[in-house]
């Protein structure tokens, strides 16, 4: 009886290393460095991503070094905001036994226009409606791709990135800002109407954040600076910060977190 109690047991320890998160941008700033903090903690990685062939070389090796530790990945070199795609890889994890096996889902999407409002080259409809469909709408298509096709664990956490762009106003950030604001928005609602499915919603909010993508923004240094100056811990957030928030609410002391704008920047919003 006692041996059949420890083979019992050891088989819930194996179950309980299966963990899966599907990161959406994740060869790269936020998204990257959540991969790298889930490996570190057993997590298996699908990861969609859309880079050129000679970024995606280098890439691989990276990967390759996750999977040398032990780790199962996973990787979608596709546009993750073209509904053909996003049918493609779901059918492809049904395909492939996926169902009811991903814990996580992390939306870390970085795709948008920085123009102002006025001046020869000016924000248009367009840029709008791409950009909300990049970094807010495309969370929630993902989020009833996975349900749809039951390849989400139940309970789960779905995640997303915001802003403080989303409150305040900086130079060339209005449609990222109206993104990130509907965003949070419609996070809400999800993580109302989805709990009844035991799935929780939240986004995280990090600091200003050194990232390819946010030194895009116009008069990033300026932000730098002013970020540096009102943050109490006298240094930016790094992607690892916002990495380990992730992780964070992954556990199970976190399960009453929900429908939640988390600042993750040491008190960076508090100036």
């Amino acid at each position: 009886m006692y041996k059949e109690y420890l083979i019992f047991d050891q088989h819930l320890q194996i179950m309980e290393k299966e963990k899966w998160v599907l990161i959406l941008g994740g060869s790269s700033g936020l998204g990257w460095a959540t991969a790298e903090k889930l490996a570190e903690e057993e997590w298996n990685l699908i990861l969609v991503y859309r880079e050129l062939r000679s970024v995606e070389e280098d890439f691989q090796g990276s990967i390759d070094k996750l999977k040398q530790k032990g780790q199962q990945v996973i990787c979608y070199n596709k546009d993750a905001l073209k509904a053909v795609s996003q049918q493609a890889i779901a059918e492809q994890l049904a395909a492939e036994g996926f169902q009811t096996k991903i814990d996580l889902m992390v939306h870390s999407i970085a795709k948008g226009s920085l123009k102002p409002l006025t001046g020869d080259d000016v924000l248009t409809n367009q840029d709008l409606q791409i950009t909300l469909q990049a970094m807010a709408l495309s969370f929630y298509d993902w989020a009833q791709l996975l349900i749809r096709y039951r390849l989400v664990n139940r309970p789960a956490n779905f995640i997303a990135f915001t802003s403080e762009g989303s409150q305040k106003v900086w130079n060339g950030y209005a449609a990222v800002a109206v993104a990130k604001a509907s965003l949070e928005t419609l996070m809400k609602y999800m993580a109302y109407e989805f709990a009844d499915l035991r799935i929780n919603v939240n986004c995280l909010s990090p600091g200003l954040v050194k990232t390819k993508a946010s030194q895009a923004i116009p008069e990033f240094d300026q932000l730098e600076e002013n970020a540096g100056r009102r943050n109490p811990q006298n240094r930016l957030t790094s992607a690892s910060d916002a990495a380990n928030a992730v992780f964070l609410l992954t556990q199970k002391e976190a399960a009453w977190l929900n429908g939640c704008v988390i600042p993750v920047d040491g008190g960076e919003h508090l100036q």
